[in-house]
């Protein structure tokens, strides 16, 4: 996702969820070989049912992805892909 969306995506997120330490969350851009497009937000907290509800919500809404694996979200746009001709 490009900078701007996922820093929207992050206000989104701390305005609704303001138990979040600022620590706990990271915005990094992808690299060669990684499964994203642009930056990745990654959140490592406990998340209650609550705000986990919310948080897929507003990804679906922002048509962005994610994965919770051990208290980390990783939430990320895939790259888009050609189709052969």
């Amino acid at each position: 996702m490009e900078r701007q969306e996922a820093i929207e995506i992050l206000w989104a997120i701390l305005d609704k969820c303001p138990g979040l330490e600022q620590n706990s969350i990271c915005l990094i851009p992808s690299t060669v070989g990684m499964l994203a497009e642009g930056y990745q937000i990654h959140i490592a907290a406990t998340v209650c049912d609550e705000a986990r509800e919310y948080l897929r919500w507003l990804l679906a809404n922002y048509g962005v992805e994610y994965k919770e694996v051990n208290e980390r979200f990783m939430i990320y746009r895939r790259p888009k892909t050609k189709l052969p001709i």
